[in-house]
C-alpha cells in the first residue's frame, strides 16, 4: 500500500540538457535498485521511493515532485492516472438524477478529468496501466453504474471553439442539423440566438459562441448534460439566464457543471463537490454537500466533516466600512458623453477617494470599457494622476521574451514588500522561465495584473481581472488588489462580472444601464447597498447574505425573493 506519489512534469524534464543528477544522487539507486531510471524522460518507482526529496532538490529544471498523501489516503484510492508519474485523481463525486451537481476547485485539480470520465471520453484505469479493470464492477450498486451505462450524453467542453472548429455554418444551419423545433426550445429565445440566426459561426463573439454552445448542448435529447465553465464570456445577466436554463434541464436528468463563478455555481447547483490537492499532481474529490455548505467549505478552505484543511486562510466577507477613507483626498470628474456611430454613452459626474475601489457593473455592450478608456485621457481639475491600465484583452508588446525578463524591467520586482504582498501569493515561480506567448490564459491574466500593479500609479484601471482565472486564483487576486490599494492609498476602478469578487472588492459601485450598443448611461459612484439595489432591480434578481455574510442569489419566486422585491430591497 503506497502513500506517496512521484510526479514528473514532462514539459520541464529535459534529460538531454542535464547531467542526470536525480538518477546519480538517488540513495536507492546507490544500493543498485532502480528507483529512478532515465530513458527519453525520467521515471520514478513509487514502490521503491523512500521520500528523501534529494531528486527534487537536485533537478535543475524543478521537474520532480514527491508528495506524501493525506492520512487515510493511499494509491489504492486512485480512480484515474494518465500515465506513470503523472496527475492522479482520487475518489469520485456522488451523482443524483433530477439535480445539478457543481464541481468547484482550482485549475489542474481534476474537474475536467471528472467530466471526461462522465462523458465517456476517458475510461478510468484506477492507476493500472498494464491491466484493464472493470469500470462497471467498480461502481456496482451505485448511481454511477446507471450513469455509465447510459450512452446518450451531451457535453459542452471548456474550449467552445472545438465544438465549431472550421465551421462555415450559420446558426440557422446548426438548428436544421439538430432537427429541433425552436418554438419548443426556450433556450434559443432566451439567449436571443434566433435574432442572429443568419450569422456565420465564424463571426460570433466569445459570448455569442458560448450561448450557442450551451443551446446546442441543451437541445439534444439526452438524460445526461455536462457543462465545463458555461459562464465564460457571459455578463452577469446572461450568467443568471444560463443558470436558470441548466436548472430546468435537471428536472428529470443528470446535470454536472464545472464553474469558477461561485455565486452562479451556488445558485444553479443542488449539490457541490469540492476538489482539492496539488494542481497538476493530484486531486481529491470530496463528498457531495448542499450548495451552501459546499461553497462555504471551499471559501473557508476547510471541510469539517472530513477534517480536511486545504487552504491556509479563509475568504471572509466584511460589512463595507468607509473608516479607511477618513481624512483622505477626494477627487472628482465632470459629466461626460461619448458617441460612436449609433452608440451613445452618458456618464454622470462623480467623485472618488484615495484608498477606494470602485467596481463597475453592467451588461456587455453598455460602455464600461469605453468609460475606462475615457478615464485614461480625462483631465482632472487640480489633479494629474498617473494611471495604470489593464485592458480586457490581454496582449504584450513583446511576447517572445521570458516572464522573468519582463518583470526585471520594473523596480518593484526587487521591492521586498511588493514581492511579499503580490508576487509570492500568486505563485508564479513555475512560469518565470517560460516565454510569455507560451502561457495559458490564466497565467497571462495573472502576469498582466502583476504588471499593472508594478507601475507606480495613482489610479489603477482593471477590466475584468477575473477572466480566465479559476475560483482559487480569483480569491487570491481579490485579497491582493484590496490590500494593495488600501495599504498604498491608491484608487482603483474595476470592471467585473463575478458577483463574489464584486462584493468583496467594492467600496463604491458605478451602475451602467440602458440598451446595449445603443443608448446607455453610467451612474455616479454609489454606496454598495444603493448601487447593487439599482443594478439588481434592472436585472430582476434579489440577493441575500447568509450567516457568513456571503451574498447568495435568491431562488426565483422564493419567499425571500418575493419579499425583497415587494420591499424594493433587491440587495439585503
Amino acid at each position: 500500500m503506497k502513500t506517496r506519489l512521484a510526479v514528473i512534469d514532462k514539459n520541464l524534464c529535459k534529460p538531454t540538457k542535464c547531467d542526470h543528477e536525480c538518477e546519480k544522487k538517488c540513495p536507492v539507486n546507490k544500493t543498485k535498485r532502480k528507483c529512478i531510471d532515465i530513458e527519453d524522460l525520467a521515471s520514478i518507482s513509487e514502490s521503491l521511493c523512500i521520500g528523501c526529496g534529494i531528486c527534487v532538490d537536485v533537478c535543475p529544471f524543478k521537474a520532480i515532485k514527491i508528495i506524501n498523501l493525506p492520512n487515510k489516503l493511499n494509491t489504492n484510492y486512485i480512480l484515474h492516472r494518465y500515465s506513470l508519474n503523472s496527475f492522479a485523481l482520487f475518489k469520485f463525486p456522488d451523482l443524483k438524477i433530477g439535480s445539478v451537481l457543481g464541481l468547484v476547485g482550482e485549475n489542474g485539480i481534476g474537474k475536467s478529468t471528472i467530466l471526461g470520465i462522465l462523458s465517456g471520453e476517458i475510461i478510468p484505469n484506477f492507476g493500472c496501466f498494464d491491466e484493464k479493470k472493470s469500470v462497471l464492477k467498480y461502481f456496482k450498486g451505485t448511481e454511477m453504474q446507471k450513469f455509465l451505462m447510459e450512452t446518450n450524453k451531451s457535453f459542452k467542453p471548456q474550449d467552445i471553439k472545438k465544438m465549431f472548429e472550421n465551421s462555415t455554418q450559420t446558426i440557422h444551419n446548426i438548428i436544421q442539423d439538430l432537427k429541433i423545433n425552436t418554438d419548443l426550445h426556450d433556450v434559443w429565445k432566451i439567449f436571443n440566438l434566433l435574432d442572429i440566426k443568419d450569422r456565420s459561426v465564424s463571426c460570433l463573439s466569445g459570448g455569442e459562441l458560448q450561448k450557442l454552445a450551451i443551446a446546442v448542448t441543451c437541445s439534444k435529447n439526452c438524460k445526461i448534460f455536462l457543462f465545463d465553465e458555461p459562464s465564460s464570456f457571459l455578463d452577469i445577466k446572461q450568467r443568471i439566464l444560463m443558470a436558470n436554463i441548466l436548472k430546468n434541464k435537471s428536472k428529470d436528468s443528470y446535470v454536472v457543471v464545472s464553474e469558477h463563478d461561485l455565486t452562479i455555481l451556488d445558485y444553479l447547483s443542488d449539490y457541490v463537490c469540492c476538489l482539492y490537492g496539488i494542481p497538476g499532481s493530484y486531486g481529491i474529490a470530496s463528498n457531495t454537500y448542499s450548495s451552501k455548505d459546499g461553497i462555504n467549505s471551499f471559501l473557508n478552505g476547510y471541510i469539517q466533516s472530513e477534517n480536511m484543511k486545504f487552504r491556509k486562510n479563509p475568504l471572509i466577507f466584511e460589512n463595507n466600512s468607509y473608516n479607511h477613507l477618513y481624512n483622505l483626498k477626494c477627487h472628482s470628474y465632470e459629466a461626460m458623453e461619448k458617441k460612436i456611430d449609433n452608440f451613445s454613452l452618458k456618464v454622470e459626474s462623480g467623485c472618488f477617494y484615495q484608498s477606494e475601489i470602485l467596481v463597475i457593473v453592467g451588461e456587455n455592450g453598455v460602455g464600461k470599457t469605453q468609460f475606462m478608456k475615457m478615464l485614461t485621457k480625462y483631465k482632472f481639475a487640480n489633479y494629474t494622476p498617473i494611471i495604470s491600465y489593464k485592458p480586457q484583452h490581454i496582449t504584450f508588446d513583446n511576447d517572445k521574451i521570458k516572464v522573468v525578463d519582463l518583470l526585471n524591467t520594473f523596480d518593484k520586482y526587487y521591492d521586498e514588500n511588493f514581492v511579499r504582498e503580490v508576487i509570492k501569493p500568486l505563485n508564479i515561480t513555475n512560469i518565470l522561465s517560460r516565454k510569455i506567448k507560451s502561457l495559458s490564459g490564466g497565467d497571462m491574466q495573472i502576469l498582466k495584473i502583476i504588471v499593472c500593479l508594478m507601475k507606480d500609479a495613482d489610479i489603477y484601471l482593471m477590466d475584468e481581472p477575473s477572466s480566465f482565472l479559476d475560483s482559487e486564483r480569483r480569491l487570491i487576486v481579490c485579497k491582493i488588489i484590496k490590500k494593495y490599494i488600501r495599504n498604498n492609498n491608491k484608487t482603483s476602478f474595476i470592471i467585473e462580472h463575478d458577483f463574489l469578487m464584486t462584493m468583496y472588492l467594492a467600496d463604491k459601485i458605478i451602475v451602467f444601464s440602458g440598451e446595449p450598443s445603443f443608448n446607455t448611461s453610467a451612474s455616479k459612484p454609489l454606496d454598495v447597498q444603493s448601487g447593487m439595489n439599482i443594478f439588481l432591480d434592472n436585472m430582476g434578481v434579489t440577493f441575500r447574505r447568509d450567516e457568513n455574510n456571503r451574498p447568495r442569489i435568491n431562488k426565483y419566486n422564493s419567499i425571500n425573493d418575493l419579499k425583497q422585491k415587494h420591499n424594493k430591497k433587491y440587495f439585503d
